[in-house]
């Protein structure tokens, strides 16, 4: 681990993130189950064709998988839920994926015409960093816990793979999203399974929540 990696694990440490966050169709499951999750990009150099849910990729980083810090980018799940139709799944990922694979940090959507800080696009700890906002702000503004980034948008590229051993566990929004999963031929392969609506929906109920 070189330092700049030492140096993310002690931002995440710092932060006590626990999980990177990945929102995916359920067609796209058995697959990453069994090759591991994989960029556009390297979907198509080993003949993998995935459902994909972004056709233009605005941000032109095909080679790098979109990820969360602790909660989806709820606004675009929303508009993906409402637009797509699709059923869909959750990866929550060890934090451990951005030290061993190069990354690229982005304290708003990557997408985004106009970056909202000069590290954005970086790979740096001080990139991430920046993530959860300046540190004169020693309290998080957006009544969350610290673990989570000032923008819902914020996001992190990961290079190209994340192999299966990252994923903690498979977030189902209902019982009968993951028996219709089962039913379609899909394996869990020991993976943990929770069916959890909360992570479909809003970060800002979370606040809520934290205040009552």
């Amino acid at each position: 681990m070189n330092l700049n990696q030492r140096s993310i694990q002690h931002v995440l440490a710092a932060k006590q993130v626990t999980s990177l966050v990945h929102f995916t169709p359920m067609q796209n499951l058995d697959s990453i189950v069994k090759n591991n999750l994989l960029s556009r990009d390297q979907c198509k150099r080993v003949g993998i064709k995935p459902t994909t849910t972004d056709r233009f990729r605005y941000d032109g980083l095909l080679d790098y998988i979109s990820v969360s810090l602790s909660f989806p980018n709820d606004r675009m799940f929303y508009l993906k839920q409402k637009d797509l139709g699709y059923s869909w799944a959750i990866l929550l990922l060890s934090p451990k994926v951005i030290t061993s694979q190069p990354s690229l940090f982005f304290s708003s959507n990557a997408a985004s015409a106009k970056k909202a800080n000069p590290l954005d696009g970086s790979g740096t700890a001080d990139a991430l960093s920046a993530m959860f906002g300046s540190r004169r702000n020693n309290s998080p503004s957006h009544g969350l816990g610290d673990c989570f980034p000032v923008d819902p948008q914020a996001e992190i590229m990961v290079k190209q793979t994340i192999a299966k051993q990252y994923i903690q566990s498979i977030i189902f929004r209902s019982m009968t999203d993951y028996r219709n999963w089962i039913r379609a031929g899909g394996a869990p392969l020991g993976l943990k399974i929770i069916i959890d609506d909360t992570y479909f929906g809003q970060r800002n109920r979370l606040a809520l929540n934290n205040n009552h």
